[in-house]
């Protein structure tokens, strides 16, 4: 790092975030797939301000917003916090039902939809691309935005990065998070928006009265790391460590659970989500006698 990087990173930086690290982002976003360059991305304090900026940029206290079921327990806590109407839709392994979503547009206005399209926290399932460019053309047609969270989508165990639903999106409507928390390391509060640039510039006002921006020592860092090859070579031994211990817990389950408690192998992330039956069901199971 020269004395002028050095000089720069200590400083105030744009809140859209380092330039060189956008642009590196671009890049390796371009390859994925999509089409955006360094003016679609925001640089954010982790993936959490990023959905927190969103929802304060998009939405106002009563709207409606769509989350799957299960999902990440922070974001219904910050859509609770900020006094929106969380409507949950279960969560299978193809994601939620757009047929369901459609009957729930016949009641009721939904501003936004939050998913996690690629390695679905906790159950670590990928939507099938089938599935996503319906959502996509579905809120298209309807208005709608859709936030994809893609924090673990490069975690994944099929021997592919399956692409997220902003590939599919051709007028603006999905707009994808992203972070190095969940690949690399949580402690540099990275994390990224991607979205349609009048969007840009209305969330970087809210950057401004926030926290202006992201500190540039830990941008020009993230920066030099996904340049410089190792973060990828560090995304592979995590993938190799994570799949091996995915098959030992695919063992363990088979052997150790009972035959009332359900699983599926995940395609991606870190998580092992274990289905129980109901109350009664799962009481009445638990009481028989029956070697495990």
């Amino acid at each position: 790092m020269s004395d002028n990087e050095l000089k720069e990173a200590l400083n105030y930086l744009h809140s859209k975030g380092h330039t060189e690290l956008r642009k590196i982002l671009a890049i390796r976003l371009r390859q994925s797939g999509q089409e955006v360059s360094a003016s679609n991305i925001i640089v954010t304090g982790g993936a959490q301000q990023a959905i927190q900026l969103l929802f304060y940029g998009l939405l106002s206290a009563e709207d409606r917003v769509v989350i799957e079921e299960p999902t990440h327990c922070h974001v219904v806590c910050l859509a609770k916090m900020m006094r929106l109407k969380v409507i949950p839709l279960r969560r299978t392994k193809e994601g939620f039902s757009i047929d369901e979503l459609e009957s729930l547009l016949k009641r009721v206005q939904v501003r936004l939809i939050y998913t996690m399209s690629c390695s679905h926290n906790p159950t670590g399932t990928n939507m099938p691309e089938r599935k996503k460019e319906a959502l996509v053309n579905f809120c298209e047609t309807h208005g709608i935005t859709i936030v994809d969270d893609t924090v673990f989508s490069e975690l994944q165990y099929i021997g592919f990065s399956p692409r997220t639903l902003r590939c599919f999106d051709s007028r603006g409507c999905v707009v994808e998070i992203g972070s190095l928390s969940k690949t690399f390391a949580p402690g540099l509060r990275i994390g990224w928006i991607i979205c349609l640039r009048p969007l840009v510039e209305k969330l970087v006002v809210l950057i401004d009265a926030q926290t202006m921006c992201v500190p540039g020592i830990t941008q020009l860092f993230a920066a030099r790391l996904l340049s410089s090859g190792d973060y990828d070579t560090h995304v592979d031994s995590l993938i190799q460590l994570y799949k091996t211990r995915r098959s030992i817990m695919e063992k363990a389950c088979n052997q150790l659970l009972p035959t009332f408690v359900k699983y599926g192998l995940p395609d991606g992330g870190y998580f092992f989500w274990l289905e129980f039956p109901k109350t009664n069901t799962l009481t009445r199971n638990l009481n028989c006698k029956r070697p495990f």
